[in-house]
């Protein structure tokens, strides 16, 4: 039987009912500790950077939209839990999956599995939350993470604070652009945007048992 070892001891067959029916609080314990070590990109980073990290930078971006979205408290939760399948079958870089169907349909259903044990009483994640998700996911690689690690194309090249501040606020418009967010409402919520940028180096330089523990404190509102 595939039975993967967890940081809580635990013997977890993911094909199986193990983690629907999982206690929530000790999933979620061994979701984060694992994914504030996994690395992102297959660790072709310049410096460790993991999907922990990734998540808390896209939970600091909500945050500038607390007062101005249908339901923060639902798109905090479905930013917080959409990766936490990872900590039982890996971060396959998105171009694979595109070609691998099959994979791509297995990760859904661990997802799924994951999520039905973690969101408990919560609503689903809605379909805004899903499109907001969507979107900081998908650009914040090319507009963040791949220039600061030296990621691809951008290997060997030298970004600048200017440079960060000028792609970052136009990631964040295209939420404008995609009528998730008021373009007035985005000009306030990202009136520090150089504030925000050096929140992202400070989640970028933190080691994984502190991104862990912030991570737990998400999980439990006490942020």
């Amino acid at each position: 039987m595939p039975y993967l070892g967890t940081s809580r001891g635990r013997l977890i067959n993911p094909l199986n009912d193990s983690l629907t029916k999982s206690d929530p609080l000790v999933l979620a314990e061994e979701c984060f500790s694992s994914i504030s070590k996994k690395n992102r990109y297959n660790g072709h980073t310049s410096t460790p950077y993991t999907v922990g990290q990734h998540t808390l930078i896209l939970l600091r971006i909500a945050k500038l939209f607390e007062h101005y979205v249908p339901d923060y408290e639902n798109l905090k939760q479905t930013i917080l839990y959409h990766d936490m399948h990872e900590a039982f079958i890996g971060d396959m870089p998105r171009p694979l999956k595109a070609v691998l169907p099959e994979y791509a349909a297995f990760e859904d259903q661990i997802a799924l599995k994951v999520q039905a044990c973690l969101w408990m009483d919560l609503d689903a994640p809605s379909e805004y939350s899903l499109k907001f998700l969507n979107i900081l996911d998908t650009e914040i690689c090319a507009t963040w993470e791949m220039p600061r690690y030296n990621v691809g194309f951008y290997y060997g090249t030298v970004t600048t604070v200017d440079d960060y501040v000028r792609d970052v606020t136009k990631m964040l418009y295209n939420l404008s652009y995609r009528d998730l967010i008021d373009p007035d409402s985005m000009k306030k919520a990202t009136s520090d945007i150089h504030q925000l940028i050096g929140d992202f180096e400070v989640i970028a330089q933190m080691p994984w048992e502190d991104v862990e523990t912030k991570l737990m404190r998400h999980f439990n509102n006490d942020v």
